[in-house]
């Protein structure tokens, strides 16, 4: 694609095609594995830490309170809304997908 662009500076020729893939396919392979290199061990617990949103309406419906009694660090709106709403479908899986696919039309 910029065979025609890059000439090679010592001949004047253009660089083959290949030759500009491979580069392009080894500056993407490097910042690929600089990016997991600074991520790794710092990305989210999927069960933790997206789980909060399983356990946390059923505490609200036990009577446990928003930033008394649970750490939560978002605005009250969500926990509430999801408390109620599985208090009418149900705490399951399947609930939550239900939940995920009404928001997600």
């Amino acid at each position: 694609m910029f065979a025609a662009v890059d000439p090679d500076r010592a001949t004047g020729r253009p660089l083959p095609a290949w030759v500009v893939d491979v580069l392009w396919i080894a500056v993407s392979a490097l910042l690929f594995a600089t990016i997991v290199f600074l991520a790794w061990d710092s990305s989210l617990d999927p069960i933790t830490d997206t789980g909060r949103d399983f356990y946390i309406p059923e505490q609200i419906r036990d009577g446990a309170k928003l930033y008394r009694d649970i750490l939560y660090f978002y605005p009250p709106l969500t926990p509430y809304l999801l408390a109620a709403i599985t208090a009418v479908i149900g705490n399951d899986l399947t609930s939550y997908q239900v939940i995920g696919t009404v928001i997600a039309l």
